[in-house]
């Protein structure tokens, strides 16, 4: 690995240290906290005000954890390497195909979900009704079943495509010098070369796009009707 993907996984494996410090910092307290409080209700606070924190912490470690699974598995000795025969296949990790594979696996959960939540809200008796009135199934698609979701599809969009504009770790991680993205360059300016001007101008332009991005979703949602 060259060096300057090896500074990132350090730089990553530092984060993912701290983060457990801070778990365990969490634990004690949690302790310390129990066995001095003799109310049973501050005890149950205590508890409860645990609980957020621990949740907070595991949903700021999945995406780490989940991109690191995907080197485990993408890596020369990983299972997908073990399950392929012959010689290791060297692209299937620090590429872009692996950049491109994990952050699909990472966010097809939220774009899965509210499109199908807005297609569960559209009526059978639609779709029946255009049977019966002779259109096929490419009109079905295109005049029913697009308009009515795309809500869900504007939900989708905000959800995937903003973050992603600012994803920096999943490169760093899987990617090597073979994918470098918006984000890798925010964080090199700011953090690397010290260029806060540069680094803020190039992050003012992300969020420019982030904004253009959700009108254009709002546009494409205001197709939620069917059209004569």
């Amino acid at each position: 690995m060259p060096a300057a993907e090896a500074s990132g996984a350090d730089g990553l494996e530092a984060r993912f240290a701290e983060l457990r410090e801070l778990r365990d910092a969490l634990d004690v307290a949690a302790a310390l906290g129990a066995a001095r409080a003799t109310d049973g209700r501050a005890t149950a606070e205590l508890g409860r005000l645990y609980g957020e924190l621990r949740a907070v912490l595991a949903d700021e470690l999945a995406p780490v954890v989940k991109v690191y699974a995907w080197q485990v598995i993408l890596g020369r000795n990983g299972i997908l390497n073990w399950l392929i025969p012959g010689p290791p296949v060297e692209w299937l990790l620090y590429s872009q195909f692996a950049v491109i594979l994990t952050l699909s696996t990472t966010y097809i959960t939220y774009t899965t979900i509210p499109i199908y939540a807005a297609m569960k809200a559209i009526e059978p008796a639609t779709f029946e009704a255009a049977t019966d009135l002779g259109a096929g199934w490419w009109q079905q698609a295109r005049k029913i079943l697009i308009p009515l979701a795309a809500p869900g599809i504007f939900v989708a969009m905000i959800l995937v495509y903003i973050p992603m504009l600012t994803d920096f770790v999943t490169s760093d991680i899987v990617g090597g010098t073979g994918s470098y993205m918006m984000g890798q360059r925010v964080r090199d300016l700011i953090l690397g070369q010290g260029d806060w001007g540069a680094g803020s101008a190039l992050n003012f332009l992300l969020l420019a796009m982030s904004v253009l991005l959700a009108f254009v979703a709002y546009r494409l949602a205001r197709l939620n009707r069917i059209e004569s």
